[in-house]
């Protein structure tokens, strides 16, 4: 497979997105918060992508439930600090192990890339309810997005990455130690969403080092750009008009521009988040914008530790004290035959 572009285009996925976005566009005539919404809802679908086959496209009605329901098993335990840091760890750390198992490598590395980050997603609500509309939107987005793409048709397979190989128990307990400290670290600090740090981490942690400089350089900037376009728009306060044309053009560059190289998806995640806790209480968007940069940069921050500073110090040391030798007492020089018997006596 080719190399991904830094910006990707599909024109098949942004016809898809641009079609997705029509429930949420006419909503806005009538009601932003509402739109806004259900501009969160599509989102998830909108960027898994077209299958060539129709019958692969069933992935696109599942999306709504791989992101909502570890979202509500996250808020099942957000009430319970003492519970919810062991989960996150133990959940990162058993999806590694699983990952290392060649029947279900592929799930493992699901559940590393998209289900435990989305556990952490839910640890930012209070109780089940919460997430659970929230799950009914994803559900509802998706199953548009996957009546949507049954309609184009179908095309030659395209060849498949084979599986990474399993990143090992020492990522594992990385991955786990960085989800649970950002988690620690909001509950500790009562953070008004204590998940939005501990998903910074968990989805910008990758185990090759370029790829995880290169998402948490792309994580950081996509949240201060969609979320500064948000606040924004919801300070000039535009006609509905110009809302619906622009949660439509959202829609349609996020689900068009997947497969970039570049971090782009959290731009779009941002804006609408923004824009769903902003619109309602316009004083109130530029401090949920700080606390969503701020929370993003403490999770970029302890995936930068556990994912690249800390392996870096490993090798280092072990690199600076080598093993010792068996036999202690000789050189790095080759010993001479009848050495051993000298030793041993």
């Amino acid at each position: 497979m080719p190399p991904a572009r830094l910006f990707a285009w599909s024109r098949t996925n942004a016809i898809i997105g641009a079609a997705a976005a029509i429930p949420a566009v006419i909503v806005a005539f009538w009601n932003i918060a509402a739109a806004a919404a259900l501009g969160v809802g599509v989102l998830p679908a909108a960027v898994v992508g077209i299958a060539p086959q129709r019958r692969a496209r069933i992935i696109l009605l599942m999306a709504g439930f791989l992101i909502g329901v570890p979202m509500m098993a996250g808020s099942l335990v957000a009430p319970f600090p003492v519970v919810a840091v062991p989960v996150i760890f133990a959940l990162a750390l058993g999806a590694v192990l699983l990952a290392g198992v060649a029947r279900f490598t592929r799930a493992g590395q699901l559940m590393m890339t998209l289900a435990v980050p989305m556990v952490g997603v839910g640890l930012s609500y209070d109780s089940v309810g919460e997430s659970a509309r929230l799950t009914l939107l994803f559900i509802g987005g998706s199953a548009l997005v996957w009546l949507l793409s049954l309609t184009l048709p179908e095309r030659e397979s395209e060849p498949r990455d084979e599986p990474e190989q399993a990143p090992g128990l020492s990522y594992g307990l990385r991955l786990g130690a960085a989800g649970a400290l950002a988690a620690a670290i909001g509950f500790a600090f009562d953070f008004d969403h204590v998940g939005w740090a501990c998903a910074a981490a968990l989805m910008v942690m990758r185990p090759v080092r370029e790829v995880q400089i290169s998402r948490m350089a792309g994580r950081l900037a996509s949240v201060i750009a969609g979320g500064t376009v948000a606040v924004l728009l919801i300070e000039i306060s535009p006609p509905a008009a110009v809302f619906a044309a622009i949660f439509g053009l959202a829609l349609t560059l996020a689900s068009a521009t997947r497969g970039s190289r570049f971090y782009i998806l959290p731009a779009f995640t941002t804006f609408f988040v923004i824009m769903l806790l902003g619109y309602s209480n316009p004083d109130n968007a530029p401090s949920r914008l700080f606390e969503r940069i701020n929370e993003t940069a403490l999770g970029v921050t302890i995936a930068l530790f556990f994912g690249i500073l800390l392996p870096a110090l490993i090798t280092r040391l072990s690199t600076n004290h080598p093993p010792q030798s068996i036999n202690q007492g000789t050189t790095g020089q080759d010993q001479q035959p009848g050495d051993h018997r000298r030793n041993r006596q």
